[in-house]
């Protein structure tokens, strides 16, 4: 399945597909205003996955200075647990090295597990948890990679 994700700009016309997908994803989920805001912004990066002609997954990421704040990273909820999530992943830690950053910066929900597993895998390390968060209540993992 892998050999046929495709990795593109995340351009306005996707924008009911990850706002879908970020409805599933999120307790807190971005509008379709914020997404227009971050394809214009010029230190936002964003990108969509696409398997054929759907789009199945999406990032957002700033560069600034020399590092990477990764804002978002979903994958459709039908086709979780496939490898797609570390795929995406690597892929931003490339573009990551290739922009010269120097670390990656994110945050992530106490109870995702799955996203926890997932960046401690690629040796992102916790330094710090942010009490009460997120509108749930539940706490973020701040989470660091050193390039």
């Amino acid at each position: 399945m892998l050999n046929q994700i495709s990795i593109v700009p995340l351009i306005e016309s996707y924008l009911d597909d990850i706002i879908s997908i970020e409805e599933d994803y999120s307790t807190d989920p971005w509008t379709r205003e914020t997404f227009i805001r971050e394809i214009s912004n010029y230190f936002s990066y964003n990108f969509a996955l696409k398997l054929g002609s759907n789009v199945i997954g999406y990032a957002n990421f700033w560069f600034v200075t020399d590092f990477i704040e990764l804002n978002n990273i979903a994958i459709d909820k039908n086709l979780r647990g496939r490898g797609i999530g570390k795929y995406f992943l690597q892929f931003i830690i490339n573009v990551s090295n290739h922009l010269n950053a120097k670390k990656i910066f994110l945050e992530v929900k106490e109870g995702n597990y799955r996203a926890l597993n997932l960046y401690k895998s690629f040796n992102f390390e916790v330094i710090n948890i942010r009490k009460k968060y997120y509108k749930d209540g539940s706490n973020a993992i701040l989470m660091e990679k050193i390039l």
